[in-house]
């Protein structure tokens, strides 16, 4: 749970309406070999290991049924505004337990490992880290306490611009796994 005196909150975004999903459901609803893509995705991060709170952000869609006991859910009711406000409930929720860190991942990525969510949070030395596929740095992001007043409260940016501002600073983690995410119904076709 706590990787050496750190406490560190794992963070899946997944509020949004998925609206270039033209599919006859939600997105992260749809399935890849029978699990729905949000399952995949909320799983890898139950199942890493040095993360104390893991917490989902939900917000167009229900995805209490898929989150398992131990986890928190939290809905975020300005989830219209942009992926920048499910982040910022993630920091307040790292904020009130006192967190020096948070990993953030994306619900529509389900190729995302678990061991890349563990190897984020066992991270030391940086404050900003990524996972890296192949050399490409890709989410999940570890973002320490120090930059959590950076980050926006509303936009679709996310921590993107913060990534872009202070690249040099930014380690890269390699990961198994893919960062592929799915946002069309052709994104799903290719993994079906």
């Amino acid at each position: 749970m706590k990787s050496g005196d750190e406490t560190g909150v794992g963070v899946l975004l997944a509020a949004g309406s998925g609206s270039r999903f033209r599919g006859g459901q939600h997105k992260l609803l749809s399935s890849i070999e029978g699990t729905p893509i949000v399952s995949r995705s909320i799983l890898a991060l139950y199942r890493s290991e040095n993360l104390k709170y893991k917490i989902v952000v939900q917000g167009c869609v229900d995805l209490s049924p898929f989150v398992p006991t131990g986890m928190n859910l939290l809905y975020n009711d300005c989830w219209r505004d942009g992926m920048g406000t499910s982040l910022h409930l993630g920091v307040s929720f790292a904020r009130e337990v006192d967190a020096d860190f948070i990993v953030v991942g994306l619900g529509d990525q389900p190729f995302v490992t678990s061991s890349c969510w563990s190897l984020l949070a066992a991270q030391r030395g940086s404050q900003l880290a990524m996972a890296c596929y192949n050399g490409m740095r890709r989410n999940p992001v570890r973002i320490g306490r120090e930059l959590f007043d950076e980050l926006p409260r509303t936009g679709d940016e996310g921590a993107r611009n913060l990534l872009r501002v202070m690249q040099d600073m930014v380690e890269c983690i390699e990961c198994e796994g893919s960062h592929y995410d799915i946002d069309t119904v052709e994104d799903l076709k290719r993994w079906r």
